[in-house]
């Protein structure tokens, strides 16, 4: 093949793909993820950032503000609890079971908890349970709205998924989640039973402390606070960098069957959460935008002692991974996440204009015969 025919398949391979992925400028990125979580206002930040494109680290600092001598600061591989981030593992894992053929998802909750006695379990699916439209506020009380009509944010639901999953699987709950995680190659997650936080710290000397922020100003040490009895709606144990394996893992393709990653990435319901955020649309435990040429998969987690924000960018191979050790007041949770929004602003404005039309394609660069004067 000469050199002109080899022109013309490469340049066609390049019109094909329409598009070029570019890295993201990492020393120009941190610098100004580095001045957010240097801000005082509209609090310090305690915690971690990790971000990564593909296999490659990207960004990556931990920051402890030291409110106790006996403390743990935040390490790069110091363990948290995640929250409600917890509630994609758990969608994840009911999808796998409904592959499996163990359950349906669009058939009545009772027909697989039959020792639920609210008439709602006859009405109420699994799907519903997943994208947080079940009505359901609490057992023992009726429905708030009917079933698939509205999207109520409720831990109840994602709780009764966990019963469910190990209901129909025949394995207990935290089993099941360890081999996924096995799967994804994440050796510093888990779903503990339930204990105290203070037992935790005993046993796993990785866990950070965790604060929250009193009326006052003054921090209380999470240390009481039961987990739930399957962790199914925010009781994980993770790292910064376990949660971008878990991104990659995820979007990448190694946990789900396609079509049960499409329909847990699929917006079934509109969701408002953040006002800052704008309307999102809700999959099952995921949170989908598409604005500004952008594609986000997110999740947020908000638990005593601890936060998190958990961002991946399919289109860009993207994971941003936040957390704090401190539970800034619930009251106004536009100022708890804060600085976690505005690292995500920064990590946005460089997405979403970096593919270019393949006539803006610098062709000489990349094709060394083109350079040539003939």
């Amino acid at each position: 093949m000469n050199l002109v025919i080899r022109a013309y398949v490469f340049l066609a391979a390049l019109l094909l793909s329409s598009s070029v992925l570019a890295a993201l400028p990492a020393e120009e990125l941190g610098k100004k993820i580095d001045a957010v979580l240097s801000r005082t206002a509209p609090h310090p930040f305690s915690g971690g950032v990790l971000i990564t494109q593909g296999a490659q680290a990207v960004y990556a600092r931990t920051l402890g503000q030291q409110r106790d001598t006996a403390a743990r600061n935040p390490e790069p591989d110091s363990q948290f609890l995640i929250g409600s981030i917890s509630q994609q593992m758990t969608a994840a894992l009911v999808l796998r079971e409904a592959d499996a053929k163990h359950l349906d998802l669009n058939l009545p909750i009772k027909r697989y908890l039959p020792e639920l006695r609210d008439s709602w379990a006859y009405e109420v699916t699994t799907a519903q349970l997943l994208n947080h439209t079940s009505g359901i506020v609490e057992l023992g009380k009726p429905l708030n709205s009917a079933p698939g009509t509205t999207f109520a944010y409720s831990n109840l639901d994602y709780f009764l998924l966990g019963m469910l999953v190990e209901r129909v699987s025949g394995t207990p709950f935290t089993t099941l989640a360890e081999s996924m995680f096995k799967t994804c190659k994440m050796v510093d997650t888990m779903m503990p039973p339930s204990e105290t936080i203070a037992n935790l710290q005993r046993r796993l000397p990785r866990l950070v402390t965790g604060y929250n922020e009193q009326a006052d100003g003054t921090f209380r040490i999470e240390q009481g606070k039961r987990l739930a009895e399957h962790n199914a709606e925010n009781g994980a144990i993770s790292t910064l960098a376990d949660l971008a394996l878990w991104d990659h893992c995820l979007h990448g393709g190694s946990v789900l069957s396609y079509s049960a990653y499409q329909a847990m990435t699929t917006p079934s319901v509109n969701a408002q959460r953040r006002q800052s955020w704008g309307t999102l649309g809700y999959g099952y435990g995921i949170q989908v935008l598409n604005a500004d040429g952008i594609q986000e998969m997110s999740h947020n987690g908000y638990v005593g002692g601890y936060m998190a924000t958990l961002l991946y960018y399919p289109k860009e191979k993207v994971s941003v991974v936040i957390f704090e050790n401190t539970a800034w007041l619930q009251a106004d949770m536009g100022r708890a996440f804060a600085l976690h929004d505005q690292v995500r602003a920064v990590v946005r404005s460089y997405l979403g204009s970096e593919k270019k039309p393949f006539w803006q394609f610098n062709w000489r660069r990349w094709v060394p015969f083109l350079r040539t004067s003939n």
